[in-house]
C-alpha cells in the first residue's frame, strides 16, 4: 500500500533530521583547461573520457571517510591510425593544487581504462580534489571535486503535545543553546502542523519553547515538527509527532460564562423568593381576611342583642 504523501513527507524529514551531514561535495568539469592551447580539432576529438565521483555523494560529514573514484577511458576513433590511438597512462590526484596521489600504468600495456580510487577524511570548508586523466596521444582531461562545509543549526529535541482537545494543542520542545562556532545563531523557530489535507507554520522567537495551536479540527489525525531559524537559513527539523485532536462528544463540559452564571443564579434566586413570598402574602391575607369577618360578626352580633324586641310582659308595663 502506498504511502500518503503526508507521511511520505514525514519520513524525509526524519531521514534530514538523522542522516543528513554537515557538508556538501561539489562537481565540476575542467576538461576544457586541456584544450586551451590546443587548435587541432582532431586532436581535442580523441580526448580521453574521465568518471570522477565520491562516496557518499552529494553529502558527506565532515569526520567521514570519503572514497574519491577517478577513471579515464580513451577514445580510438576510425580515423586514426592504428599507431596513434589513445591510451590512458595516468590516473593523478591533487588536494588544493598539491599532488596527492597517483596511479599509473606502464606505457607499453596499451590500457584503455585506468581506475584509481583514494580515501579521505577530514575534510575542510572549501577543500578541492582534482583528477587529472592522462593519455597518449590525446589531450588530458580534468574533474574538480570540492566540499563545502554547512554549519547546520542541529534539531530542536524533546517535541511533546499537550492540552489535547478538539480545537487546539499545546506544542513543547527544547531551546537550543547557541553555539556560534558550531552554527548560526538562532533567530527564532518554525513549527508546522499538517494534517492529509493541508498545512500551516507559526513562527516564535529564539527563547520561546512552547506554542499554542489553535484552530484544528476535532477527531483529527495531525503531525507537528518544530525546526530552529536564523537569519540566513533554516536547521534541522525535529523527529515529527502525531496526535489526534479531540471528539467533541468526548470533550469535557464547557464553562459557561460568569457573568451568564451570575444571571442565571440571580434568575434562581428571584424565582425561590417569589415562590416564598407568594404564599406568604396568601396566608396574611387570609388571616386578615378571618380576623376582618371576626370582628364583623362580632358587631352584629352586639347590635342584634341592643335591638331585640320586648317581651310582652315589658309592654304591659306601658299599656
Amino acid at each position: 500500500m502506498k504511502l500518503p504523501i503526508l507521511k511520505m513527507k514525514c519520513l524525509i524529514a526524519f531521514l534530514l533530521c538523522n542522516f543528513l551531514p554537515l557538508a556538501v561535495a561539489r562537481y565540476k568539469d575542467l576538461g576544457h583547461l586541456c584544450l586551451d592551447d590546443t587548435l587541432d580539432e582532431k586532436y581535442k576529438s580523441v580526448q580521453a573520457n574521465i568518471t570522477y565521483t565520491a562516496t557518499p555523494y552529494p553529502t558527506v560529514k565532515n569526520d567521514t571517510n570519503v572514497t574519491l573514484t577517478c577513471t579515464g577511458r580513451s577514445i580510438q576513433p576510425d580515423f586514426v591510425h592504428p599507431d596513434d590511438l589513445s591510451y590512458i597512462i595516468a590516473v593523478e590526484f591533487y588536494k588544493n593544487s598539491k599532488a596527492l596521489h597517483l596511479c599509473r600504468e606502464d606505457r607499453f600495456r596499451f590500457v584503455r581504462r585506468l581506475s584509481c580510487k583514494l580515501s579521505i577524511s577530514g575534510v575542510t570548508n572549501d577543500d578541492k580534489f582534482w583528477c587529472i586523466i592522462r593519455a597518449s596521444n590525446a589531450p588530458c582531461n580534468a574533474a574538480e571535486i570540492s566540499f563545502q562545509i554547512q554549519n547546520i543549526i542541529p534539531a530542536p529535541q524533546n517535541v511533546k503535545i499537550t492540552n489535547v482537545t478538539g480545537y487546539s494543542v499545546v506544542v513543547h520542545w527544547t531551546v537550543i543553546k547557541q553555539k556560534t562556532e558550531k552554527h548560526d545563531v538562532v533567530t527564532g523557530y518554525i513549527v508546522t502542523v499538517a494534517n492529509q489535507n493541508c498545512s500551516f507554520h507559526m513562527e516564535t522567537s529564539s527563547n520561546v519553547s512552547s506554542v499554542f495551536v489553535n484552530q484544528l479540527l476535532p477527531n483529527t489525525s495531525y503531525i507537528v515538527s518544530v525546526v530552529a531559524i536564523s537569519d540566513k537559513t533554516k536547521g534541522m527539523p525535529s523527529k515529527s509527532k502525531r496526535f489526534k485532536t479531540s471528539d467533541l462528544e468526548h470533550q469535557p463540559p464547557t464553562i459557561n460564562n460568569p457573568g451568564d452564571r451570575l444571571e442565571k443564579t440571580t434568575k434562581k434566586q428571584s424565582n425561590s423568593t417569589f415562590t416564598i413570598v407568594v404564599p406568604v402574602v396568601v396566608a396574611v391575607g387570609v388571616i386578615i381576611l378571618l380576623i376582618a369577618l371576626t370582628i364583623i360578626g362580632f358587631r352584629r352580633r352586639n347590635k342584634a342583642r341592643n335591638c331585640r324586641v320586648p317581651s310582652q310582659g315589658w309592654m304591659k308595663e306601658f299599656l
